[in-house]
C-alpha cells in the first residue's frame, strides 16, 4: 500500500488559500459614485439580504464542517484521525463562499456614494452601514480567515509527528507528540469559536438599524465610564490612602500636614472626576435604553451617513477624554503634584463641554418621540427638557471640578484654612429628580469608612473630604 499523500495535498491546499486571501478585497474603485438609480439600490439590497440570511450562515457550516474533518480529540492520549478528503472537500466550499461574499460586499459597498454625499435616501446601502460591513467582512476574511488556515496547517503539521512516533512505537515521543497535536487543536477550537462570533457580528451589523449600530457602539463608551469611576472611586477612598504620622507625635510637623492637605485637594478632585464620568454614564445610559416599556424615543431614519459618523463619533471622543482626564488626577493622587497645568487641564474640560453640547444639539434634531408615551410635563418623557437639565447639571459639576482645580494651584498654606471648607462644603451637587444613576454602588460602601477618620491628626481634611464624597454621590 502506497503512502497516503492527502495529508500533503491538504497542506499545500491551505498554503494556496493562504497566499489568495491574504489580499482578497485589496482592490478599490477609481472614482466615487454621486448618485444610484433604484434598481442598482434595489440589486445592492438584495445582496445584502443574501450576505445575510445565506453567505454568511453557509460560511459558518463550512467551519464547522472543516473542523468535523479533522477529528479533534478531547482527549489527550487519543491521536485523531482527519479525513483529509473532507477536509479538503471543505476547504473548496470555504473558498466559494469566501468569493461570493467577497464579490457581493464589494460589489455593495464601493458602487456606493461616500459618507460626505447625503445618502440619507438609500437606506441599507448607505455608507454608514456598507463601510462598516465591508471592514468587519475585510478583516475577517484577509485576517482572521488567514490566521484560522494557518493553525489548520500547524495541527496537520503536528498530526503527522504524532502519527510517525506512533508507528515507530516511541512511546516517550508519541506522548509528547499527541500532547503538541492536542494543544493545537484546542486553540484551532477556541480560534473556531472567535469566527463564529465575527461571523454574528456582521449579520447583527447587517439585521440592525442606524439607531441599534450607535447603541452598541455607546455601551462601549458607559464600560470605559464604568472603569473610570471604579478606578477614581477605589483610589479615593481613605482605607486606600496611606497616612503619615511623625516621628515624634508631640512635635508639630509642617511638612507631614502640606503633604497630607496636598493630598487631600486632589482628592476632592478626583471626586469631581467622579462625578462627571457619572453624568457622562447618565446621558449615554438614557440614550442606549432598549427597553420597549421605558423607551421614550427613537432616531429618526432620514439621517446620512455623515450625521451618523458624528453621532457616532462624538461620544467616543468625550469618553476618551474623560479616561485621560481620569489617568491623569490618578497620577495626581500616586505623585502628589498635578500632573499638568491648570490652564490644559481646564482646555480639556472645555473640549469635552463642547463635544457634550454637539451630541445634545443632533440628538434633540434628530431624535422623536413615541407618541403612546411621550408626555411634555415629565422630564423623564419630554426628551427635549431632561437634555437640558442634563446640561445644566453637567456645568454645575464643571464649575465644582474647576474650583477643584484652582485649589490644587492655589497657596497650599491656605488648604486648611475657613474659605477652603466652605467651598466645598455649602455648595453640595445632588442629581434631581428623572436622573438617578442606580450603578453608583462604590459610595455606599466607603461611607462607613469615611465617618471613622475623627481621630487622625487630619480629621478636618478627612471629613472635608467626606462632604465631598456625599455630595457627589447624593444620587444614590
Amino acid at each position: 500500500m502506497g503512502k497516503d499523500t492527502t495529508p500533503d495535498l491538504t497542506l499545500g491546499r491551505l498554503d494556496e488559500l493562504i497566499r489568495q486571501f491574504r489580499r482578497c478585497m485589496n482592490v478599490w474603485p477609481e472614482t466615487p459614485v454621486e448618485e444610484l438609480p433604484q434598481d442598482v439600490i434595489d440589486s445592492k439590497i438584495k445582496k445584502l439580504e443574501s450576505l445575510e440570511e445565506v453567505l454568511l450562515p453557509k460560511f459558518k457550516l463550512g467551519l464547522g464542517r472543516l473542523l468535523r474533518s479533522l477529528d479533534l480529540q478531547k482527549d489527550a492520549t487519543e491521536l485523531p484521525t482527519p479525513q483529509f478528503k473532507s477536509t479538503i472537500t471543505a476547504l473548496q466550499d470555504i473558498e466559494e463562499t469566501s468569493d461570493q461574499i467577497c464579490k457581493y460586499i464589494q460589489e455593495v459597498f464601493f458602487l456606493s456614494p461616500v459618507a460626505e454625499y447625503n445618502d440619507f435616501h438609500l437606506g441599507r446601502c448607505k455608507a454608514f452601514i456598507t463601510g462598516r460591513a465591508f471592514q468587519h467582512t475585510r478583516e475577517l476574511l484577509e485576517d482572521e480567515l488567514t490566521g484560522y488556515f494557518s493553525q489548520c496547517r500547524a495541527f496537520i503539521k503536528s498530526w503527522k509527528k504524532s502519527k510517525s512516533a506512533a508507528e515507530k512505537a516511541r512511546s516517550a515521543a508519541t506522548k509528547s507528540k499527541l500532547e503538541s497535536t492536542f494543544e493545537t487543536g484546542d486553540r484551532l477550537t477556541k480560534m473556531t469559536n472567535n469566527f463564529y462570533q465575527s461571523v454574528d457580528s456582521i449579520i447583527y451589523l447587517l439585521q440592525s438599524s442606524d439607531y441599534e449600530i450607535l447603541q452598541e457602539n455607546w455601551r462601549e463608551a458607559i464600560g470605559t465610564l464604568d472603569e473610570n469611576i471604579e478606578s477614581l472611586t477605589r483610589q479615593t477612598h481613605h482605607g486606600k490612602i496611606p497616612k503619615s504620622k511623625p516621628i515624634q507625635p508631640d512635635i508639630q510637623d509642617e511638612e507631614i500636614k502640606k503633604r497630607s492637605a496636598d493630598l487631600n485637594r486632589f482628592i476632592v478632585l478626583a471626586k469631581s472626576v467622579i462625578l462627571l464620568n457619572k453624568l457622562a454614564r447618565t446621558l449615554l445610559n438614557k440614550i442606549t435604553n432598549d427597553n420597549p416599556k421605558k423607551m421614550t424615543f427613537t432616531l429618526t431614519t432620514e439621517l446620512n451617513s455623515e450625521t451618523l459618523e458624528d453621532l457616532l463619533d462624538i461620544p467616543r471622543c468625550f469618553t476618551l477624554s474623560l479616561e485621560r482626564l481620569t489617568k491623569g488626577v490618578l497620577r495626581n493622587i500616586t505623585s502628589n503634584t498635578l500632573y499638568s497645568s491648570e490652564a490644559e487641564i481646564q482646555k480639556s474640560i472645555d473640549d469635552i463641554s463642547k463635544q457634550t453640547d454637539s451630541l445634545l444639539v443632533l440628538l434633540g434634531f434628530h431624535l422623536v418621540p413615541f407618541d403612546r408615551q411621550y408626555d411634555r410635563r415629565s422630564i423623564i418623557t419630554n426628551f427635549p427638557d431632561w437634555f437640558r437639565t442634563w446640561k445644566e447639571m453637567w456645568y454645575e459639576a464643571v464649575n465644582h471640578f474647576l474650583d477643584a482645580l484652582s485649589d490644587c494651584q492655589g497657596e497650599e498654606s491656605g488648604s486648611d484654612d475657613d474659605d477652603h471648607h466652605n467651598h466645598n462644603g455649602h455648595n453640595p451637587f445632588n442629581f434631581r429628580d428623572g436622573f438617578s444613576d442606580d450603578e453608583d454602588y462604590y459610595d455606599d460602601e466607603n461611607s462607613d469608612d469615611d465617618e471613622n477618620s475623627d481621630d487622625d491628626e487630619n480629621s478636618d481634611d478627612d471629613e472635608n473630604s467626606d462632604d465631598e464624597e456625599d455630595s457627589n454621590g447624593g444620587e444614590d
